[in-house]
């Protein structure tokens, strides 16, 4: 709600009072999930779960949830980012963020002026791949004498310095803990008075040897990109029901689709899904997981046995369950992805992009990045297999940066392809899902909705096969259906080298 505060009123004393909400609110947050998770360490239940993950994505919601706080403290925020870096990596990603960001958020909050640095270069070692994080700061440093209680829980350093700064006490013992079950290896220097340099080293695999490229250029585009909310598309003609126990949550829901124009149904039960769902048929289901009687997952299976118009829908769960390991659960489930609460604006803007059929989304486009912002909406062409508007969102308007990405998926293609052949062949299916998984995300980042879709298909059956579940059904699925995506992608990839003339 606060949020919409944020975007509809025009009165700054209001809108003042609504940033220092949402500040205090987002502190709160982060403070529950701190003694959350030090209560997992403590108790042996923190899982690290290892999945492949694309770099470029990472790195970016990494820049994105500290460079505003540097910004709104008026720091030199400087990012460095080694071009070569594989692209996809696997690991944990959730905890690997966790960790970077405690580091980068602790750096911002004890500088008081001057810089924040973050540089992130990959060491290649006989049998290993390490990724290299390191975060260093004008700030305030750390005395000789209180380094060695630097990851004990609780611990709050140098109290006369430090009373105004807000936290538990926590972040550095959970970063360190996270690090150690890692098997990597973190080091920290400091002068006090002069700043400090925190190093983390994690060991992880690569998927994809196909660089990161410039991140400078996606990191700038995003720092020009305008203040304050703006719809990322229009679909008047999508329908999404959305079904939640809770009031609010729906009023939310609602609100924060308003500007796209999506016709929303709301319901608070799963009883009243499955009956909407049998008259009437939607694009998306946002459908929560913890409702009395029935709740998301059973209401999901029957939405799935029943004869209704939703059976092909995609069906996202929503819930407060954003634990490690939740989106696999899900998916196993029969979900096609999941949203946390509480729901961001942003995410499910950017989930229901994904999901919504293509000839009913309009892409806003800012052509412009200076002052005066020209949106231009258009409907994508439907004899395309690239949707370039899409692609451009994923590489934040940059035409440049999008015509990097372009090139980047053509160079890798063959490399791919004998990859992918060859995991079918030796029916390894861990190593198909995981590169069909790495086609799924790369496809999207170019605006190759429809390969990202078949790949998804062959890597939910993948999944199945790992967990013997209807192995042999899963396995015909895919011998059946895999000529028919290596095709697409070559027509993909032949469509994407029109676009750059080569």
């Amino acid at each position: 709600m606060n949020e919409m505060v944020l975007r509809e009123s025009k009165d700054e004393e209001i809108r003042e009072y609504a940033v220092n909400i949402q500040s205090a609110s987002t502190t709160l947050l982060s403070l529950i999930n701190d003694i959350l998770d030090f209560s997992k360490i403590e108790s042996g239940k923190m899982e690290i779960v290892r999945a492949p993950y694309e770099l470029a994505a990472f790195l970016n919601d990494v820049v994105n949830m500290t460079s505003i706080k540097a910004k709104q403290k008026q720091l030199d925020f400087r990012v460095e980012i080694d071009s070569k870096l594989p692209s996809v990596l696997y690991g944990d990603e959730v905890r690997n963020r966790q960790i970077i960001v405690n580091i980068l958020n602790n750096a911002v909050k004890y500088t008081r002026a001057g810089m924040v640095r973050f540089l992130v270069e990959g060491i290649r070692e006989e049998h290993a791949f390490i990724l290299k994080m390191q975060v260093k700061d004008s700030g305030i440093g750390i005395k000789e004498e209180d380094l060695k209680k630097l990851f004990e829980g609780f611990a709050r350093l140098d109290l006369e310095q430090n009373r105004n700064i807000e936290g538990t006490g926590l972040g550095l013992a959970i970063t360190h803990n996270l690090v150690e079950q890692m098997n990597g290896r973190m080091e920290v220097s400091s002068e006090y008075g002069k700043g400090s340099v925190f190093t983390v080293y994690l060991t992880q695999e690569v998927i994809d040897e196909s660089p990161v490229g410039d991140f400078r250029l996606k990191f700038e585009a995003m720092a020009k990109q305008e203040k304050g909310y703006r719809e990322s598309f229009v679909a008047p003609d999508a329908k999404v029901l959305a079904v939640d126990d809770n009031g609010m949550n729906l009023a939310v829901v609602k609100a924060l689709l308003k500007n796209t124009g999506i016709q929303v149904t709301t319901c608070m039960s799963g009883r009243e899904c499955l009956a909407l769902a049998a008259k009437e048929q939607y694009d998306v289901i946002l459908l929560d997981h913890m409702m009395p009687e029935m709740d998301g997952i059973e209401t999901l299976a029957r939405l799935k046995q029943s004869e209704n118009q939703c059976k092909a829908t995609p069906v996202i769960a929503l819930t407060a369950n954003a634990i490690v390991g939740a989106r696999e659960e899900y998916l196993k489930a029969g979900f096609s992805d999941y949203l946390s609460k509480p729901i961001k604006g942003t995410e499910l803007e950017s989930m229901l992009l994904q999901y919504l059929p293509q000839e009913k989304v309009r892409i806003m486009q800012q052509e412009n990045r200076d002052n005066s912002v020209n949106i231009q909406a258009e409907t994508p062409k439907k004899q395309s297999v690239i949707n370039e508007r899409i692609g451009l969102e994923y590489c934040t308007g940059n035409k440049e940066f999008y015509e990097e990405v372009l090139e980047l998926f053509c160079s890798s293609y063959e490399e791919q392809v004998a990859k992918i052949e060859g995991a079918l062949e030796a029916e390894d299916w861990k190593n198909y899902t995981i590169l069909v998984h790495a086609l799924k995300s790369t496809s999207m980042n170019i605006g190759g909705v429809q390969l990202s879709k078949a790949a998804k298909e062959l890597e939910l059956a993948g999944k199945a096969i790992e967990e013997s579940e209807h192995t042999d059904e899963n396995k015909t699925f895919i011998k059946e259906h895999h000529k028919a995506v290596m095709d697409l992608y070559r027509i993909t990839v032949r469509e994407a080298k029109t676009m750059l003339d080569i």
